[in-house]
């Protein structure tokens, strides 16, 4: 049977849940899915403790695709029911680890598939692994184990095994992966001009099965690409402030009719911009303050000016997170890449007066990621840029430059 691959992030065997310790707990705030095996398997496991009276008002059975039960939620700040006023989790704390539903075991990590090797990753919406991402100055690099079989994996890894996400079988990921690599880690180029190559790479592959279609040559001709034509050319791409301020504001009021809910980050922006929508027509009379944004933008610039690498290395982890099921093909994951980037570094624009710490930056990173990675927002995206926008690599250009 062929050896297995795993790669995964240097860090990633480092990584240690920050538990009652951090600041943004990954127990409230989100709607947590169960399967129908991680259901039955609390349910068993608090019979004859404390908790088997409450199960039922804390674990409830739903009719949905996402999922076959759901752990309930209290208040404003929607906290699992399970979370002790300590920042602990009750259920473990009296069931065990191993009665645990899988996704909380195993957040924020997840692991993906494609021919024939498995992606470990870490997802930039934990405050914890947005620590590392802070203090990897040098960038991010890679670690590549092997194991004989897929039994291996799934002993050691059984929870995250059990929720594997397969990466669309035609694309040869790791080649991908390899070029998208190399073009965020290079630093001749600015993060915007790094992920305009990146939008005209992966445009260029093909949608389906190709025989014919040489991976190796189409990362050589792009990684050449990268260095000698981007300085000539990206360089000279100047963007339009305005512009790119209405293209994310349009996007949020698009993304509310859809969702019918207005994110806190999504307000949080509007008000500061003190934004308003004249018309129902969301691509015209749109107005905001822009003499406010040019001012907290330049506060932006100053405190961020020596921590562009901390977008170098959250980008890498933020694509390997939508890369799993929220997007038909490559282009659509960096443009939902792209928005993720715009959304972000607009919040930290807002909150410029905020950054005086890592801390602070941590914060207000991994909290609007976990509104744009971890929701609707990355399968609307794509089709709400393409309504406001032509849908082209060019038209991404506003949402980047400013």
């Amino acid at each position: 049977m062929a050896e297995i691959k795993i790669l995964k992030p240097s860090f990633y065997d480092d990584f240690v849940c920050k538990a009652n310790k951090c600041r943004n707990t990954c127990c409230q705030g989100w709607f947590i899915a169960l399967n129908k095996r991680d259901y039955c398997k609390m349910k068993n496991a608090v019979r004859g403790t404390k908790l088997e009276k409450s199960f039922s008002n804390t674990a409830r059975r739903i009719k949905s695709k996402l999922g076959y039960a759901e752990l309930i939620t209290n208040g404003e700040n929607k906290a699992c029911k399970y979370l002790t006023e300590e920042g602990l989790c009750d259920f473990y704390l009296t069931c065990g680890g191993s009665s645990m539903p899988d996704i909380c075991k195993i957040y924020p990590r997840k692991m993906l598939y494609n021919n024939n090797v498995f992606y470990k990753i870490l997802s930039p919406t934990c405050e914890a692994v947005m620590e590392y991402a802070l203090s990897l100055k040098n960038g991010i690099d890679f670690d590549m184990d092997y194991a004989p079989h897929t039994a291996q994996i799934y002993s050691e890894d059984h929870a995250m095994y059990n929720l594997l996400v397969g990466i669309h079988k035609h694309l040869d990921f790791f080649t991908l992966l390899n070029l998208f690599v190399d073009i965020m880690q290079n630093r001749t180029c600015s993060i915007e001009e790094r992920l305009i190559l990146l939008a005209l790479a992966f445009n260029s592959l093909p949608n389906k099965q190709e025989d014919e279609f040489d991976y190796t040559a189409w990362a050589n001709k792009y990684s050449i690409f990268s260095t000698e034509y981007a300085k000539d050319s990206l360089g000279e791409i100047k963007g339009d402030e305005a512009k790119f301020v209405l293209n994310i504001l349009n996007m949020f009021d698009m993304w509310t009719l859809f969702t019918n809910t207005d994110k806190e980050y999504i307000s949080d922006i509007k008000n500061f911009l003190e934004y308003e929508k004249i018309s129902e027509n969301m691509t015209q009379s749109n107005f905001f303050n822009l003499e406010k944004y040019q001012k907290a933008k330049e506060k932006f610039n100053e405190a961020f000016k020596d921590k562009q690498y901390v977008w170098e290395n959250y980008l890498i982890l933020a694509f390997l997170d939508i890369v799993d099921n929220k997007t038909d093909n490559l282009i659509d994951a960096v443009s939902v890449l792209i928005y993720t980037f715009a959304i972000a570094k607009l919040y930290l624009i807002v909150h410029c007066d905020e950054l005086n710490s890592n801390e602070k930056i941590i914060d207000l990173i991994s909290f609007v990621s976990r509104s744009t990675l971890h929701s609707s927002f990355a399968k609307n995206c794509v089709s709400i840029h393409n309504e406001l926008n032509d849908g082209s690599v060019a038209s991404l250009v506003n949402v980047i430059y400013h």
